[in-house]
């Protein structure tokens, strides 16, 4: 009877030794980590809460001041006063604080031609992609960014991001970091970041 008690417990505990076990596996390898969104889950917050996650709430004046900016660039848009590289930057940031991700990407894509050399401005343009999730064009864009402007951090990290988080290539942004890093020895995001991918 005893014996018959111990090997039912010791059949107990191998079962729950067992199915822990597989679900630490499935947990750490399979599963897709709960960070990962879905393309519609990520315009469904970009549409409520505003562009990179900022709280709409906290940003209505500057969101209403943008759009009344926007009315009157729209209103002049085929006078020549909208050509100049300013103009279209302000338009651009302006559509991308209102959302309006397209015409951001449009305007951007104006001033690019103009003002082609300006790293800030690929990397302004990449974030629209970014938050467009079109991210082989992100990604294209932040290096442009970059090979303009060598030490354009932001453009790494957001690089990184997508490779990372969006198109789960760990190795890719690894790639990025340790490029910035080489860049820039003593970032210390950079150098963080390394060690979470390791």
């Amino acid at each position: 009877m005893k014996t018959k008690i111990i090997k039912i417990i010791l059949i107990f505990f191998a079962v729950a030794l067992v199915s822990i076990s597989g679900f630490l596996i499935w947990s750490k390898f399979i599963a897709p980590p709960q960070s990962l969104k879905t393309r519609q889950q990520i315009k469904q917050e970009v549409i409520q809460t505003g562009p990179r996650g900022t709280d709409t709430s906290e940003n209505i004046p500057a969101i209403e001041q943008a759009k009344e900016e926007l009315k009157q660039f729209e209103a002049t848009a085929n006078e020549q006063v909208n050509k100049d590289a300013v103009t279209l930057r302000k338009a651009a940031d302006n559509y991308y604080l209102a959302g309006q991700l397209d015409k951001a990407i449009e305007t951007y894509l104006q001033e690019t031609k103009l003002n082609p050399n300006d790293g800030v401005l690929w990397r302004k343009l990449g974030d629209c992609y970014r938050e467009n999730l079109e991210y082989e064009k992100a990604i294209e864009t932040y290096k442009k960014s970059i090979s303009l402007e060598p030490i354009n951090n932001l453009s790494y990290y957001n690089m990184a991001d997508i490779y990372q988080i969006n198109l789960k290539k760990p190795k890719d942004a690894k790639k990025v970091y340790e490029a910035l890093l080489a860049a820039e020895p003593n970032n210390e995001v950079a150098k963080s970041a390394l060690k979470n991918l390791n």
